[in-house]
């Protein structure tokens, strides 16, 4: 998956720490994170240019490898796996122009009866396509990011969306964007205006940390459409409820399960229930990543 795209950057490379791309319209998104000292490697895992070796936890200067590694996730999504950049709220809900916020959805988004996956990270400073920085630092941009599961995915021949939720204030104007002003907004606002807008045959929902606490409005403003489209809900080291009737009960006991901070292997039960099992790994962060096996 990942190995393959870098593997296809690195034919055109040359081996200097200052400059890696021999054509400079390769990945400009790489180019910056490599003036920074740092870039990815084959297998995703992100090195000194000039010793080759990881970091080491707390190493990598969060303020300025964030935007730089949000914005390689991105152009990898549009340009490897095709996606199409939507941008929200739509302009009659926004003073007739497009809104800020960009989204991401696949080539056959909008091709009735197929199942569509669902990605909403957690709070923070992250942004579409990354479920944790902390792990796309430390251990790789397999596990921090959303690209494997977009792969997977595809392979299976779901279409895809992947949420924005944090993107909430006007870069210029620093104001609440309309409809989108918080995590839960920006979920209704897709849920709404694109999602229930096409047929699937199946929704099925994968909600990190935060996220999952959006599902739960989401659940609770719109029961009756939720429970008639989505299939399953993976919850990865978050919050989730569908309260307390017997519709609710009965989709939580059935459809929904947590993926929690856990050492022992990926799937194994942490309760009677078997709604609750083992992400894989016990760092919170890193739970997305590692629960895709599952």
């Amino acid at each position: 998956t990942w190995g393959s795209v870098i593997k296809e950057m690195e034919k055109k490379s040359i081996e200097t720490s200052d400059k890696y791309y021999r054509n400079s319209g390769d990945y400009p998104e790489h180019k910056k994170l490599l003036s920074l000292g740092m870039y990815f490697n084959s297998a995703g895992i992100l090195l000194n240019s000039k010793t080759k070796a990881k970091f080491a936890e707390g190493g990598v200067k969060m303020t300025t490898f964030t935007y730089p590694l949000i914005n390689f996730i991105q152009a990898i999504l549009r340009t490897e796996f095709k996606t199409t950049e939507i941008f929200v709220p739509f302009p009659e809900d926004n003073n007739k122009i497009p809104g800020p916020i960009n989204i991401f959805v696949s080539p056959n988004f909008y091709e009735k009866g197929n199942k569509l996956l669902v990605l909403i990270h957690g709070s923070g400073e992250v942004r579409a396509g990354l479920w944790s920085r902390s792990c796309c630092a430390y251990d790789s941009i397999e596990t921090g990011s959303v690209i494997p599961y977009v792969f997977k995915a595809y392979s299976e021949g779901y279409s895809v969306i992947v949420l924005n939720t944090n993107f909430n204030f006007d870069p210029s104007s620093l104001t609440p964007i309309p409809h989108n002003s918080s995590c839960v907004e920006h979920c209704q606002y897709v849920w709404e205006k694109i999602i229930t807008k096409n047929e699937y045959e199946g929704i099925y929902m994968v909600a990190h940390s935060a996220g999952g606490g959006a599902l739960a409005a989401l659940f609770k403003s719109y029961k009756s459409t939720f429970i008639a489209k989505v299939k399953a809900v993976a919850i990865t080291d978050g919050y989730f409820t569908c309260g307390e009737t017997k519709e609710g009960l009965d989709f939580f006991s059935k459809r929904v399960k947590f993926f929690m901070a856990a050492s022992d292997p990926t799937g194994t039960a942490l309760d009677k229930s078997g709604n609750f099992v083992s992400s894989g790994h016990e760092d919170h962060q890193c739970t997305s990543g590692y629960a895709i096996e599952k």
